[in-house]
């Protein structure tokens, strides 16, 4: 038996791996986010951690410790590969000619243009050598057991990690057209843009299906309901609006401060004392040079709306602890916020207007920073109303 762990759980999901089947690992690498907090695991296991969400020549590094031992390993052995978000920038193989500093860029302008994870990991799986089902077939007949966090919308393994060990093969005419489509085509490197209007390689041979066997142990669903429970015990009218939140970051502060309005105003859809939870990723479509994240853009935007509604609280984070590329995991705002940005003299528009959301949220205290949480289930926000 081998393990492959990848992303912002790795550590945790290596050393379960290891409490149960110590014995029967012969080998494994692990590739976490830097600054991941990391457990103590035996020599036989090479541990590795690179930057996140941009990839870089460490991460590189690790992945081909992880193609070296691919090789070596038996067709009759069992791979355990244990998945969690941050593995599309932890575990990289660009294709030759494509540099990690072009796999940079191309990251880069697809975070700032908008897209959804599912655009981003079509490019991602047609520039890689391991992406889109390619370490599978590199794991040759090898049984392989994919034990995954999601942390995407609607829990796909050929999305996750960009589907390394799954069937998701991606035609490079597919990722350009989606470059076109998000208008960062021009700004493609060219050694990226040429490959992507190359002839098609040859499709990777995966494993017969029956030796792919795929669980997702844990999603944004669960987290949900957990919060749910909590919410109940703690005397809120809970319910959970949505697991798919997909948009900009701005325009869901703004519903989900409506929707909380209504309830304190009208007592609908929920009567106060209530709470109300919605996960997903939604997105930034990057227009201003001022830092932020996703989170902090959402609670940053529900601010205005908010403003007079009586005791209403809301909490925007990313489950992983990390927001953006800033050391926030998202931010809080009540209904009294309004007041104190002004008092202050700062504006919640021209923040916006910029992608400013940190500066400002940091300016009136109300930043999120509970540090790298070691697992990634997406989005979570909550919003509690009382009478």
């Amino acid at each position: 038996m081998y393990v492959l762990a990848f992303g912002k759980a790795a550590f945790p999901m290596a050393a379960e791996v290891l409490a149960r089947c110590g014995d029967l690992v012969r080998a494994g690498v692990v590739i976490a986010p830097r600054g991941a907090h990391k457990k103590s695991l035996p020599e036989k296991i090479a541990v590795y951690t690179a930057s996140h969400p941009l990839p870089e020549a460490a991460a590189v590094q690790a992945t081909e410790h992880v193609l070296r031992l691919a090789e070596k390993i038996e067709h009759d052995a069992t791979v355990i590969v244990a998945l969690s978000g941050g593995t599309s920038a932890l575990l990289v193989s660009p294709q030759p000619p494509i540099t990690v500093a072009d796999k940079r860029t191309v990251s880069r302008l697809l975070l700032e243009s908008g897209a959804d994870i599912g655009q981003i990991n079509t490019v991602r799986k047609a520039l890689s050598r391991v992406k889109g089902g390619r370490l599978a077939a590199k794991l040759r007949a090898a049984r392989i057991l994919n034990v995954i966090i999601s942390d995407v919308v609607g829990d796909d393994p050929a999305i996750i990690g960009s589907g390394p060990t799954v069937s998701s093969p991606v035609s490079r005419e597919h990722a350009l057209a989606v470059c076109r489509e998000l208008g960062i085509e021009e700004k493609l490197p060219y050694r990226v843009r040429d490959l992507l209007l190359s002839p098609e390689p040859e499709r990777p041979v995966l494993p017969p299906g029956d030796r792919i066997v795929t669980k997702i142990v844990a999603n944004n669903a669960r987290a949900l309901a957990a919060a749910q429970q909590q919410a109940d015990a703690l005397g809120y009218r809970p319910m959970i609006l949505t697991t798919g939140l997909q948009c900009e970051a701005r325009v869901a502060g703004e519903l989900i401060a409506a929707i909380a309005k209504d309830c304190h105003d009208h007592g609908w859809p929920l009567a106060p004392p209530c709470c109300i939870l919605a996960g997903g990723e939604t997105t930034v479509t990057v227009r201003g040079r001022g830092k932020g994240g996703r989170n902090q853009e959402l609670a940053l935007a529900a601010i205005p709306r908010l403003r007079g509604a009586g005791q209403i609280g809301l909490l925007a984070a990313g489950t992983d602890g990390v927001d953006g590329t800033t050391d926030a995991a998202g931010a809080f705002v009540t209904s009294m916020t309004a007041e104190k940005v002004e008092t202050l003299g700062l504006s919640v528009p021209a923040a916006l207007q910029e992608n400013d959301s940190y500066t400002l949220l940091s300016s009136i205290g109300q930043l999120f920073k509970p540090g790298p949480t070691g697992t990634n289930v997406m989005d979570i926000t909550i919003v509690l109303i009382k009478e």
